[in-house]
């Protein structure tokens, strides 16, 4: 999985957003290192879609433009943790490689 797959799967696990609120959660879970363009944001959601991981909500029209929101379905909701697992033994194993060790002693 992507990072950008994965922060829109984060940014839609606590609620439903359109595509602009799913850019600023994007950026605030990634503390601002992760700046989803509208080409990225657009491709991820329809892969998502297509993959049953997100699926549309509701749309509404503000200031003459709609906006179109997605929710997490079940399918994505399962993927994120997964993820999140795989995620999290990656950074255990490089915890590891990355201990320092003790010096060879010059015997």
């Amino acid at each position: 999985m992507t990072e950008p797959t994965y922060l829109v799967l984060l940014a839609l696990a606590d609620e439903p957003r359109h595509g602009y609120g799913i850019v600023q959660e994007v950026r605030a879970l990634s503390d601002g290192d992760v700046r989803l363009g509208a080409g990225t944001l657009y491709g991820v959601l329809d892969r998502l879609v297509a993959a049953g991981q997100i699926a549309p909500d509701h749309e509404e029209v503000v200031d003459g433009r709609l906006r179109r929101y997605y929710r997490i379905t079940e399918s994505g909701s399962a993927a994120a943790a997964v993820e999140t697992e795989r995620l999290a033994a990656l950074a255990r194993r490089a915890r590891r490689v990355l201990a320092p060790r003790p010096a060879l002693g010059n015997a």
